[in-house]
């Protein structure tokens, strides 16, 4: 579930503990008890951590803010690839975007002379 369980509104978590529930009564103990686990963090971290967000935010200097942004949709779409085509997949997208990433800023300074100057040599 990972980083798509910030999206459960707080209405999923009695019919999620319902599921854990009847999978208790299958026999399923171990996904029933990372459901109930799951829920019972759901319920009470949100008003703790909270604040600690909001005051570390109000804290940090902007370029810091859209760095974590950025690191955290980054996880958001790695998350939501991992769901449609798989968890290796996914790694190999993401690792593979992070290559392109790092090449587009090694070579903006060079597109960026070249830029300025392809005016002077006509």
């Amino acid at each position: 579930m990972g980083a798509l369980s910030l999206f459960f509104p707080n209405e999923l978590l009695l019919p999620l503990l319902m599921v854990a529930g009847v999978l208790l009564i299958l026999g399923m103990k171990r996904i029933a008890g990372s459901i109930v686990v799951f829920v019972m963090a759901m319920a009470f971290l949100p008003p703790f951590i909270t604040p600690l967000v909001g005051g570390l935010i109000d804290v940090m200097p902007l370029w810091a803010v859209i760095l974590a942004g950025g690191f955290l949709c980054l996880a958001l779409f790695r998350s939501v690839a991992a769901l449609i085509i798989g968890r290796d997949a996914a790694n190999d997208m993401i690792g593979i975007l992070a290559a392109d990433l790092v090449k587009g800023l090694l070579f903006f300074p060079v597109r960026v002379v070249r830029f300025m100057t392809r005016f002077f040599g006509q």
